[in-house]
């Protein structure tokens, strides 16, 4: 078999009107259908997708006894058969969804049709019909009875998921063991904020699991029993992640796309992807909720009650390839790097962390603190400078222009997104002003581009903390994000954590990386080996072997576990839209590839919300909620009041983190949204 084939996502309207028969709508999307897949096979296709329950009435959610008899068998029913015929003729393999009907019991089904016309097998999801409140739900499923089954047809190795499935990285993780090329999705997905969680979720299990995702959803309205319109859109995204095929929204068409299925070969040999898939999953993830009960005093009655609640605590990730990873440093001897010229873990975990930001040189060192103390250093920022930066951030960022023997100069923040706003640059600059420090937050970076032209007209230096923002992208580019010099952090609470704590300085000026494995080092410069002669008065900010070589594991996840950050923030839009809460979500900006680091709202009565969530088990933290400019040192110092800088003030009293790491769950995140709903009402 060719390795490059071509697929098929059919996408269409069901013009007939919903009140016919189930008989007329079945037939009338028949013939549709089976339209379009003929002009696919005329044009090259080997496999074609319908998406699911194609041939029946839109999604209804009124008593409509129609859908309880529409089940049929997979032998024999009027569905697969005239398909089997189709496929036959065409020679097609098709995957073709239905309602089913076997041993009594009724499926949610997708059966798949090899292109000689046999069935090659059926993927399951039990369907359990409930009656409430004189409303018929026909939608309510069971994960599938029969496993998740891979597929061998003539057009490559699939595995697929339907309806909610999608959600699932457990789901998807099945499939990559199993070694499928491509996963299949099979939906009816309706709305904006969902349209952005299926593209999201797919992006995520493709990139996880190294294999093509086909994403095929149905179009146009189930009027009069359900108001939602389904989009379309259908798309296809590569082993990469990346969306590389996408139908128009509402169309009737067969999206084609050739897919050189030895890419999911290829892209897991990669370097930072050559070991992911060894790592089985839910090993990857601590469990992260539990259930339990506890009293909790109503959030506006006067008295207590005993509730359920989960309990949402954030634990660091850390696999049985890490822990080998740190047993091998351990067994080496070497435990840390005294010159950094020598091939380590460490020098390995720096070259491959340049080679993801796109940046020519990093110097590893033991934490985020360090990685910004040897940059300024190296920069030559001292006593009588300036430095400009923003209040509403860790203690650290100050304390470390001061301990330098610089004055940190603030700037109100842009309030929409939390990080220096531009506009404010200019009017901060004094001729002692020597430097500016945009610290990026939650995940997102400042808007750089203003940034980094006014540091160049006025010939500063632009010194970055990036420790809250690893994998994030302005305007398409990690290396735009990073300045003239920048600081990373893998401490407990950033994206990856090096077990322990970490952090690295990277740079392409080849002098400010030497000055700064001078200062991290002891002074010890490319002749101390021989001569004992150190450069400069240093410190001692070497990073660990051990936690080095957790890094490198960690680095080869970190797309993955972004990527599952950016599903839940979509899902948490979704289940927060059309609630009316007093809550404000944390925007996108166009320029801005958001990691979704932390999801951090502003929320009306912030500290008494966060008092009700950790009663109820849900782990929300309220982000820096004394700016640097109100802490001691800096009012005793520099005479600051509350008033200075009041944007900032005021998000240091409204925002708000609420649980967003790899490993929640849909449910985990509806238990959040729901009791913050509670809270308010």
């Amino acid at each position: 078999m060719a390795t490059a084939v071509r697929y098929a996502l059919v996408q269409a309207n069901l013009d007939v009107p919903m009140t016919e028969s189930i008989d007329t709508i079945r037939q009338a999307g028949l013939d549709k259908y089976c339209r379009l897949l003929r002009t696919a096979a005329a044009e090259g296709a080997h496999l074609a997708v319908l998406p699911e329950l194609f041939a029946l009435p839109y999604f209804c959610r009124t008593t409509d006894a129609r859908w309880y008899a529409a089940a049929e068998p997979l032998v024999g029913g009027p569905t697969i058969e005239p398909l089997r015929g189709l496929a036959r003729e065409l020679g097609l393999v098709l995957v073709a969804p239905f309602y089913e009907r076997c041993d009594g019991r009724r499926f949610n089904s997708a059966a798949v049709i090899d292109a000689d016309g046999s069935v090659l097998g059926v993927y399951r999801k039990h369907h359990v019909p409930s009656c409430h409140a004189d409303s018929y739900e026909p939608f309510f499923f069971h994960q599938p009875d029969l496993g998740f089954p891979c597929f061998e047809t003539a057009a490559g190795r699939v595995g697929i998921s339907i309806c909610y499935d999608r959600h699932f990285p457990e789901v998807a993780r099945a499939y990559g063991l199993g070694q499928v090329q491509v996963l299949i999705n099979v939906s009816a997905t309706s709305g904006p904020a969902s349209e952005r969680v299926w593209e999201l979720e797919q992006q995520a299990h493709a990139l996880a699991n190294g294999y093509f995702v086909a994403a095929v959803n149905r179009s146009g309205r189930g009027a009069p029993f359900d108001s939602a319109e389904f989009f379309g859109r259908s798309y296809v995204c590569g082993p990469d992640g990346q969306i590389v095929a996408q139908a128009g929204r509402g169309t009737d068409e067969a999206l084609l796309v050739d897919l050189d299925l030895d890419e999911t070969r290829s892209i897991s040999e990669r370097w930072h992807t050559s070991r992911l898939f060894a790592d089985l999953r839910p090993g990857t993830y601590h469990p992260s909720t539990s259930i339990t009960t506890t009293t909790v005093r109503h959030p506006r009655e006067d008295h207590s009650m005993t509730v359920a609640v989960r309990e949402l605590r954030y634990q660091p990730i850390m696999t049985d390839e890490m822990k080998a990873a740190a047993i091998n440093a351990l067994e080496d001897g070497r435990l840390i790097r005294s010159r950094y010229d020598v091939d380590s873990d460490g020098g390995r975990f720096e070259a491959e962390v340049c080679a993801y930001l796109g940046v020519r040189h990093g110097v590893a060192v033991s934490s985020g603190w360090a990685a910004m103390h040897v940059a300024f250093l190296a920069a030559g920022i001292g006593p009588g400078d300036e430095v400009i930066t923003v209040p509403n951030t860790f203690i650290s960022v100050g304390d470390v222009i001061e301990l330098v023997g610089a004055r940190p100069v603030f700037v109100d923040i842009d309030p929409n997104i939390f990080n220096m706003d531009p506009a404010r640059l200019e009017a901060a600059i004094t001729p002692r002003t020597r430097a500016i420090m945009p610290v990026h937050t939650n995940g997102l970076t400042c808007d750089m581009g203003p940034i980094r032209h006014i540091a160049q007209r006025h010939g500063l230096r632009l010194i970055v903390d990036s420790c809250q923002t690893l994998g994030s992208a302005y305007r398409g580019s990690k290396r735009e994000t990073l300045g003239d010099i920048a600081a990373l952090s893998f401490v407990r609470n950033k994206s990856m954590t090096c077990g322990g704590e970490g952090g690295m300085v990277v740079t392409d000026d080849p002098d400010l990386a030497y000055r700064c494995q001078l200062f991290a080092n002891h002074g010890r410069g490319r002749d101390f080996g021989v001569a004992q002669n150190s450069q400069v008065v240093g410190l001692n900010y070497r990073l660990s072997e051990i936690l080095a070589a957790i890094g490198r594991v960690q680095l080869r996840h970190l797309d993955d576990w972004n990527h599952q950050r950016r599903a839940n923030a979509a899902v948490y839009e979704e289940l927060f839209a059309g609630r009316g809460l007093p809550v404000q979500l944390p925007p996108e900006p166009e320029w801005g590839y958001h990691t979704r680091m932390r999801y951090v709202i502003r929320a009306t009565q912030r500290d008494a919300l966060q008092r009700y969530l950790d009663e109820h088990g849900i782990a929300a933290h309220a982000e820096y909620p004394t700016p640097i400019h109100l802490n001691r040192p800096y009012v005793e110092r520099y005479g600051y009041a509350r008033g200075d800088f009041p944007l900032s003030e005021r998000a240091a009293d409204e925002v708000l983190t609420l649980p967003i790491w790899p490993g929640l769950t849909r449910d985990d995140l509806a238990y959040v949204v729901d009791t913050v709903e509670a809270f308010y009402r």
